[in-house]
């Protein structure tokens, strides 16, 4: 055991003090010829050494994973921040490049204008918009700009319009994601719900675009607080899709992050030298207070903490790079219907999960409303005892005998027609708290607790649980007769 330092401090005395970074040279450390004018961590580096080192770390971050081919169509999203337009400049700059190494794909920018969730008025995303067009057409890139109430949308409507005019917008989906994002308590499920709703819309986007890529202009900085709230949030168990370089949730359209190995500060030198601007937006919780969500309170830790230690954020960064998914897999219906990550809400024994849920369940029910059908039911997971997926007048869904050939008349009739009541095949039925949660990965479940109103919730996502919940049922209506 080790006997350093065993003795008191005083008040005054501290264990390991303060170094204060102090620059010896005019020169930089990689040419030693031009004069220094970049600090990165220890090191002094002129402007085209810094450059060209940036430009290796994008380069590099691409080609070693080998997951872009040429003539890939790679749609990048674009959000008007200082890394979006460092992403923006890259990209073009490799495309234009002559030699071998020349990017091959092609690309397209989208834009997601989130100003009904900010209360900002028309003109105001308007000028917005504006200054977004004016930003992408320095870079000859096509740029399509959609809302983030179409994400509430079926998949059947326009997810896209070409031009800065957002004046198309639908009145109804933006009323229906203020009331939803109003329905959600904390400030902190609402700015995860709007992250689902975004990434949402992205992957809509880039198939209707038919892009087979996404680049993400997240950086190692935004990363490492990622994974510290995302552990704070419940979602430990998905930290390497969410932080990792390739996210791959979605069987279609992969999530890259090629600007995962800059930091913050290597970003905001790079738009200097190259003289790019960003467009100020403001986000949700811009002006409040640091301990008003755990996202804010993260990063702000993260921020205090690297200013005194440069390599908070890298080893918070390298040390999340060494997870994985394990055995987690999004075959079949074990993902969840909200984030597309894989389930992480099976019981075993004495898992923190049922752990949580027992005492969540008996602060709720309290000691006269607890007994022996409430631990059944946690022993089931999240449905009850009877395997009974109950509506909100208490009526049990079941499937109809409708879909017979009838003798006499010899017609097909299908369920739910004819003004029959049957709920299981008709999307008017409504659902439950338990339904959603048996659906949802733990995280997203907190965020369907908050909700006022389930109905409320995309119509995609709605259309899986109903479907999920249908095979389920089918599924234990012939389990006697399937072969194993």
């Amino acid at each position: 055991m080790c006997s350093v330092n065993e003795v008191d401090f005083d008040d005054d005395e501290q264990c390991m003090e303060k170094k204060s970074v102090v620059l010896t040279a005019d020169t930089c450390k990689k040419c030693n010829e031009r004069k220094a004018e970049v600090l990165r961590f220890l090191d002094a580096y002129c402007r085209e050494c810094f450059l060209a080192a940036a430009t290796h770390k994008f380069r590099a971050c691409l080609g070693k994973s080998k997951v872009v081919r040429p003539k890939d169509h790679v749609l990048i999203a674009f959000s008007g921040s200082q890394s979006s337009v460092a992403l923006l400049h890259l990209v073009n700059a490799g495309l234009k490049e002559c030699s071998h190494k020349r990017l091959l794909f092609t690309c397209s920018v989208v834009y997601i204008d989130e100003g009904a969730v900010l209360e900002l008025s028309p003109d105001d995303r308007n000028e917005i918009c504006t200054s977004i067009v004016q930003q992408v057409k320095k870079f000859n890139l096509p740029l399509c700009i959609t809302t983030l109430e179409r994400s509430l949308g079926d998949l059947d409507i326009s997810y896209y319009s070409d031009g800065g005019n957002t004046s198309n917008t639908d009145d109804q989906k933006e009323e229906q994601l203020k009331k939803l994002i109003s329905s959600i308590h904390s400030l902190t499920g609402k700015k995860d719900f709007l992250h689902k709703l975004r990434n949402q819309l992205l992957l809509k986007t880039a198939k209707k675009l038919k892009c087979t890529k996404i680049f993400s202009a997240d950086t190692a900085s935004h990363l490492a607080v990622k994974l510290l709230s995302n552990v704070a949030l419940g979602r430990g168990a998905q930290l390497p899709l969410d932080i990792g370089f390739c996210d791959t949730r979605d069987t279609d359209v992969m999530l890259l992050r090629p600007m995962r190995d800059f930091t913050k500060k290597e970003i905001v030198f790079y738009n200097i030298f190259n003289k790019l601007e960003s467009v100020v937006i403001p986000s949700l919780g811009t002006k409040s207070d640091p301990h008003a969500s755990i996202q804010k309170l993260t990063e702000k830790f993260v921020i205090d903490l690297q200013e005194d230690f440069p390599a908070t954020v890298s080893t918070i960064f390298r040390t999340g790079d060494k997870l994985s998914l394990g055995n987690n897999t999004t075959e079949g219906d074990n993902f969840c219907t909200l984030c597309q990550a894989p389930l992480d809400t099976t019981f075993t024994a004495s898992s923190a999960l049922q752990a949580t849920e027992f005492s969540r369940t008996v602060s709720n029910l309290g000691p006269c409303g607890f007994d022996i059908r409430s631990i059944c039911t946690l022993n089931n997971g999240i449905s009850d005892s009877s395997n009974e997926h109950k509506d909100k007048s208490g009526s049990a869904l079941r499937y109809c005998n409708t879909s017979a050939v009838t003798p006499t008349s010899k017609k097909k009739n299908t369920c739910g027609e004819d003004g029959e009541d049957c709920h299981c095949h008709k999307n008017t039925a409504n659902i439950t708290l338990l339904e959603v949660e048996a659906c949802f990965c733990y995280s997203c479940r907190l965020i369907a607790r908050e909700m006022e109103s389930l109905e409320m919730l995309p119509v995609d996502v709605i259309f899986n649980i109903k479907q999920r919940l249908r095979y389920k049922e089918m599924r234990e209506e012939i389990e006697d007769f399937l072969l194993c």
